[in-house]
């Protein structure tokens, strides 16, 4: 008796277990790595007519976004505050600075320099910015805010010590909801070149050739 009902036992550990692996490959987060992500058919492709996209307040971000340039042959925009922000604006540890400032009011927008782009000509944005309290500074909201991307592909990237990209993914979805938002790409300040084309490879992107 013990020994049938081990065998049931173990049996449905593993139509659980099975069905656990089903479900985490059907909702993206059990992918092998390297593995193609598939395109998804609604959207246009993703190497067609692409345009790089970042901000960068300590050049960390600018690294990682001059290897995706020089990997693409992309066209660039960098997002340059009408205020820049300095070392003392950027110190967390300082209740007001502007950091922190800025944190507390969720609605804040910092005002982004220069003529407003045209992005009519893009299919795919590759947007970049380091991670603030776990999301992205609000300076990418007020992109966000700014520019309808609707029927586009988003491929976001981030420049963390820690911090991963789920919950500012998450509210570029939530701005963007007519958007493509693929996988996004996490990096490190000591970040590896080769980390930086595995994600590009995995999400689709097609290296240029000469």
């Amino acid at each position: 008796m013990e020994s049938k009902t081990t065998i049931i036992i173990v049996a449905l550990i593993a139509v659980l277990a099975c069905a656990g692996a089903a479900i985490l490959l059907m909702s993206g987060w059990g992918n092998t790595p390297g593995a193609p992500v598939d395109p998804d058919p609604d959207f246009p492709d993703l190497n067609e007519n692409v345009i790089l996209v970042y901000f960068s307040a300590t050049e960390v971000t600018a690294g990682v976004a001059e290897k995706i340039k020089d990997y693409l042959g992309c066209d660039v925009y960098r997002i340059e505050p009408e205020v820049p922000y300095t070392t003392a604006d950027l110190q967390r540890d300082i209740p007001e600075s502007r950091v922190n400032r800025e944190h507390m009011d969720p609605s804040f927008r910092p005002a982004i320099a220069g003529e407003k782009m045209d992005f009519s000509q893009y299919s795919t944005i590759i947007l970049g910015f380091p991670i603030w309290y776990h999301q992205e500074p609000q300076i990418i909201d007020t992109f966000l805010d700014t520019y309808d991307l609707s029927g586009k592909n988003i491929a976001p990237f981030s420049t963390s010590w820690s911090a991963g990209i789920a919950n500012a993914r998450l509210n570029i979805i939530h701005a963007e909801p007519d958007a493509n938002v693929v996988k996004g790409g996490q990096f490190p300040s000591g970040f590896e070149e080769q980390d930086i084309y595995d994600w590009l490879d995995t999400v689709g992107f097609e290296k240029k050739t000469i």
